[in-house]
């Protein structure tokens, strides 16, 4: 099944990339502020939900750990 997912998405990453090259060859203008804008911006917001979820899934694990050993009567 990953292969399956890994195979999707690398053939619709191939497919945009050619159809961007398409779009140059073609004479299209392209307006390259808003994309810097987002390009600047998207990194500070995936890094801050990357930091969240791994904190989460600390908290998470921890959690569970302590109900183990609670379970266990080691704790």
């Amino acid at each position: 099944m990953k292969l399956a997912v890994g195979t999707s998405l690398f053939i619709i990453a191939v497919k945009s990339l050619f159809g961007f090259v398409g779009d140059l060859q073609g004479g299209e203008i392209i307006d390259w502020k808003p994309l810097m804008k987002q390009k600047i911006s998207t990194p500070v917001i995936s890094a801050d939900r990357i930091v969240t979820s791994l904190k989460l899934s600390i908290l998470m694990a921890l959690y569970k750990l302590s109900q183990a050993l609670e379970i266990t009567g080691y704790f």
